[in-house]
């Protein structure tokens, strides 16, 4: 099996940790993703590097990458970070990942389309938070995992990794 699985929100605590740097750049916003796209560029030139040093992981996602691993399973990470704001996104995530000891056998940056990508790299289920990202992967016949707390989704949702987990166990054959 081939798992795809995203970083920000998914495995990593992103807008939580946005938030806090949010606060210090223009406390009339909650959201990084609200601010206009000029302030939204500022921010994320100033802060998005600190941000992807210092965000904390996602409880039981190191036991759920073991569990993946052990299984013998194929790990793609595919995410929309890019070098737009900082030429050092790239090196900061593997370091990230690598510091974290999340172990996986590929992983691919940029905003280019997701779904066509997990296709061509043949992933039987997707993980991520963003709904618009999973209907591309089902658009593409690719299984998904929605990582939410909101409970409205129509993609399979949970809060935790644990219950993501217990959820591929019951696909296995």
């Amino acid at each position: 099996m081939t798992i795809g699985i995203d970083i920000d929100d998914t495995i990593t605590k992103t807008s939580e940790k946005a938030a806090e740097n949010l606060a210090k750049y223009d406390n009339n916003y909650l959201d990084y993703h609200n601010l206009p796209s000029e302030k939204y560029e500022e921010f994320m030139k100033l802060y998005q590097a600190e941000i992807l040093r210092t965000v904390e992981l996602r409880e039981g996602v190191k036991e759920a990458f073991r569990y993946f691993k052990d299984k013998g399973y194929r790990i793609v990470i595919i995410t929309a970070r890019d070098n737009t704001y900082s030429k050092e996104i790239k090196t900061i995530t593997l370091d990230y990942l690598a510091q974290n000891e999340l172990e996986y056998d590929k992983i691919i940056l940029g905003k280019e389309n997701k779904g066509k990508i997990a296709k061509e790299e043949g992933i039987d289920i997707f993980i991520d938070d963003k709904e618009t990202v999973l209907d591309d992967m089902v658009e593409n016949g690719i299984k998904t995992i929605r990582r939410t707390e909101k409970t409205d989704s129509k993609h399979v949702s949970f809060a935790n990794w644990s219950d993501i987990v217990n959820y591929i166990k019951t696909l296995e054959g």
